[in-house]
């Protein structure tokens, strides 16, 4: 997927990370601040798969807040705060956006991700306790 030069030059402009991924998360399209924020070659990363870059310990939650999408018939934007890994082995906090298929000339999926500060992200997700991993974790077997 390529964009028309105006465009690409508007979403090169931006200083949030702009994708396009298909339905299996592989890279369809990136902007220019995915290598600077990120450090990874624009030709190198495309084609690779998203879910690779995501930290172990958010991967689950980003790829299930996915599927869902992919599988849902209408327009919807989900939110997620997440680490992506940079070229460099360090992990970025990103707080994305992403949106169901619109557009049927669109290659794939929307995802915008901006690089949050550490104790933000960290802010906005639910607590351990809360989450639906954990409290399973925590229940005894008589009240599952």
């Amino acid at each position: 997927m390529e964009p028309p030069e105006d465009l690409r030059t508007i979403l090169d402009l931006t200083q949030d990370k702009v994708v396009v991924v298909d339905s299996d998360g592989h890279y369809q399209y990136a902007n220019a601040a995915t290598e600077r924020i990120l450090g990874y070659d624009i030709e190198a990363f495309v084609g690779t798969n998203t879910f690779e870059y995501i930290h172990p310990e958010d991967r689950e939650e980003v790829q299930s807040t996915f599927e869902r999408l992919v599988d849902i018939n209408e327009e919807l934007i989900e939110t997620a705060t997440f680490r992506h890994r940079a070229a460099d082995g360090s992990w970025i906090w990103f707080e994305l956006r992403m949106w169901t298929r619109a557009d049927p000339d669109l290659d794939g999926y929307v995802v915008s991700s901006r690089d949050v500060p550490a104790p933000l992200a960290a802010a906005r997700r639910p607590p351990l306790a809360e989450t639906p991993l954990r409290r399973l974790a925590i229940t005894p077997p008589s009240r599952l």
